[in-house]
């Protein structure tokens, strides 16, 4: 490559520099933060060609506000630039966000998206924007629900409509990383994907490509959770998440009582607060890889929970 920065002609002397060496700059500083990426992609047109792809290849963290301002964005785009030019390959939303808000969002971005969280603390279901995903290879996926509608009967209809359908595409036949959380003691979630496996021809091959999974470990999950390992047969690390500053930590010892009578070494008790911060953290793309970085360590130490604890 050649050098990029020279003198301009301000009677200032400016060094030249080599390419490769402002790319091993500013690359990093423009991955650390959306807001340094996009001030960076304002320098010039080197910059941006150099940076589009960082500036929208991960919409991690997504607010009403965020995404009133990528719909600008994404509206002053030609129609193919998100097919031939920047490629989203991550989108999570911090909160519940309206669907008609969104939708531009999903239309654009999702055909090549590989890594899907929400994150909802109300009764919006964050399973809704399942049927805008346009992406076949969806591999990752994190759902955050902190505050389920208390009926039982509230959550039917996110259960027996077309949400579920999508589900069974998207979920069933492509995931790698699977984390999810909900405040959800009836587990109308698991039973469902549970039945919709079922439902698939024996040929399927629902589950198979899941290698990492986390689940919310209450006292009821844990037979589903067994459920899906007996099924997900080329799982490497299960993860049983609890709230030890929550009203959970009373069940960690139970639920570590019971991963040693399963004596399945894949499992590990971790608290959902260590190395998260806040429940929305983990909707983070990179914050999901650290995640399962440490997850990894922890198996393949021999530990049974996160506090040190060995087999």
């Amino acid at each position: 490559m050649s050098d990029v920065l020279s003198d301009h002609g301000s009677g200032a002397s400016a060094v030249a520099l080599p390419a490769e060496l402002i790319i091993s700059i500013i690359r990093p500083a423009a991955q650390s933060s959306k807001r340094t990426c996009y001030s960076l992609c304002l320098v010039n047109k080197w910059f941006y060609q150099l940076l589009k792809d960082d500036l929208f290849g991960r919409l991690d963290n997504l607010t009403n506000e965020s995404v009133t301002k990528l719909n600008t964005q994404i509206l002053t785009k030609h129609a193919s630039f998100f097919d031939t030019e920047a490629f989203t390959r991550s989108i999570s939303l911090a909160k519940h966000i309206p669907e008609v808000l969104v939708a531009p969002v999903f239309e654009y971005c999702s055909k090549r998206l590989t890594s899907f969280a929400a994150y909802s603390d109300d009764t919006h279901s964050p399973g809704m924007y399942f049927p805008l995903i346009e992406s076949p290879h969806l591999h990752r996926l994190c759902l955050i629900w902190m505050q389920p509608p208390p009926d039982v009967h509230t959550y039917m209809p996110y259960y027996q409509t077309g949400i579920f359908q999508s589900i069974t595409r998207l979920v069933l036949q492509s995931l790698t990383h699977l984390i999810v959380y909900f405040l959800d003691d009836n587990h109308f979630f698991w039973t469902t994907l549970l039945r919709a496996q079922h439902r698939l021809p024996k040929s399927s091959d629902a589950f198979q490509q899941l290698t990492h999974m986390a689940l919310r470990a209450s006292p009821k999950g844990l037979p589903f959770i067994r459920g899906l390992v007996s099924v997900a047969k080329n799982l490497k690390y299960v993860v049983c998440l609890h709230d030890y500053r929550g009203s959970e930590v009373q069940t960690q010892m139970s639920t570590e009582a019971k991963l040693r009578e399963w004596n399945d070494r894949r499992c590990v008790v971790v608290d959902k607060n260590n190395g998260w911060g806040q429940d929305s953290s983990l909707l983070d793309s990179c914050e999901q890889e650290l995640f399962w970085m440490r997850v990894e360590e922890l198996v393949e130490g021999g530990y049974i929970n996160d506090s040190g604890t060995l087999w």
